[in-house]
């Protein structure tokens, strides 16, 4: 029997996800795409001294409010609908949740020990860079608007087309420190998921390898 991969363990996971928000799923490519067009239009600008190709970057980084702004909004509906019953709603996700994470740790602890054992530390190890990653785009995220105020009230006494550039680079960077922060949580909370199966799966394989003592009658004689 060969033992699962980290993929198919995660695939094997139960995904409950809302059916109203799935147009989200395509919002966040999009406003990766629409950055990076306005960052290659910026540049381009730069490279060619072409202003209008400057202001044209604009319109990307507007199109990435725009979807930010609708996956807000979609985001704030899913939570509105789960708050009207909030205790029902959370004990029925987490029963499906723990049924399958439960069903998923049986048919692993059927697996080698020691090799469950070193993914297990494998993927804690995984999960230390994840959250230090996350550690290094707060500072980023915080940086980058502090840059663009600085630019808007015009302390550096900069010319006017170094401030637009660097107000746009700054609105991007910042979209795209937002993006990552939250794709790494979302990785990081599947991951999780994943580390406390496989941390399950060790118990009851523990448990089953442990050498039970029987009871040994002796008849006098």
């Amino acid at each position: 029997m060969t033992m699962l991969t980290f993929s198919e363990m995660l695939s094997a996971l139960p995904q409950i996800e809302d059916e109203s928000r799935g147009i989200a799923k395509y919002l966040g490519k999009a406003v990766v795409l629409s950055c990076a067009v306005g960052a290659a239009l910026a540049g381009a600008g730069m490279y060619w001294n072409k202003a209008s190709l400057v202001y044209m970057a604009c319109l990307p980084i507007v199109l990435s409010l725009i979807g930010m702004a609708v996956d807000a909004v979609l985001e704030y509906r899913s939570i509105a609908e789960t708050m009207r019953e909030p205790g029902s709603w959370l004990s029925s996700e987490l029963d499906q949740r723990f049924a399958r994470e439960k069903q998923l740790a049986a048919e692993l602890a059927k697996f080698d020990l020691v090799e469950l054992k070193r993914m297990y530390a494998r993927l804690e190890a995984e999960l230390v860079r994840v959250e230090r990653a996350l550690d290094v785009l707060k500072p980023i995220g915080m940086a980058l608007p502090a840059i663009a105020i600085l630019v808007a009230v015009d302390v550096l006494h900069l010319p006017g087309m170094v401030q637009d550039v660097v107000k746009l680079f700054a609105i991007a960077g910042t979209l795209g420190a937002m993006i990552g922060a939250v794709s790494l949580y979302k990785a990081n909370v599947r991951l999780r998921t994943v580390s406390a199966t496989l941390h399950y799966a060790i118990s009851v394989a523990e448990a089953v390898a442990k050498p039970s003592f029987r009871k040994v009658s002796r008849k006098r004689r």
